[in-house]
């Protein structure tokens, strides 16, 4: 082989080059040919089958709305956070409800009693100091619930958010 290679009339150096042009033609087929074989296939399917149409993906009402959303803000779960309702203009004895979901715009509240649409509450939660505020609420919902009532209020004026984090 190296008296055939020495018949050849080849420039001085060509060893070097030799080397590096076969890399970069191996280089290159390798990429073509991984291409033409993974092309169009997704993961798990085996060549050779015809291409599954991709399913879209669900919609999340939470991220474009729906038609039957009415709310202007994003509710959120979390802990149940023990609070105590009034109602406006009623001196008494405040009543029990916990906080099942609340939003910048209102809470969700899980109460013992009925309370009709329209109703003006004010609302703070169980455990803080005397002085804490009181939060103006309207009852926009009232529908039962496992262990009572499921009421829906929005608030009357928006509360600071260090007011609005008591809540959850």
């Amino acid at each position: 082989m190296e008296n055939f290679l020495k018949q050849l009339p080849l420039p001085a150096g060509w060893e070097v080059w030799g080397v590096v042009g076969a890399g970069v033609v191996a280089a290159f087929l390798a990429f073509v040919v991984g291409r033409r074989l993974l092309a169009g296939q997704p993961t798990g399917q085996p060549p050779g089958l015809p291409r599954r149409p991709a399913s879209p993906a669900p919609l999340d009402p939470f991220e474009i709305g729906s038609r039957s959303e009415k709310r202007s803000a994003v509710r959120r779960k979390g802990s149940s956070v023990e609070v105590e309702l009034v109602l406006e203009g009623h001196p008494g004895p405040p009543t029990r409800g916990w906080v099942q979901d609340r939003s910048v715009g209102g809470l969700g509240l899980s109460v013992e009693s009925e309370f009709a649409c329209g109703t003006l509450l004010k609302v703070r939660p169980r455990n803080v100091p005397a002085t804490a505020p009181w939060v103006e609420i309207e009852v926009r919902s009232c529908k039962p619930g496992d262990n009572g009532w499921l009421i829906g209020c929005s608030f009357r004026q928006s509360p600071p958010y260090n007011i609005l984090l008591l809540f959850g």
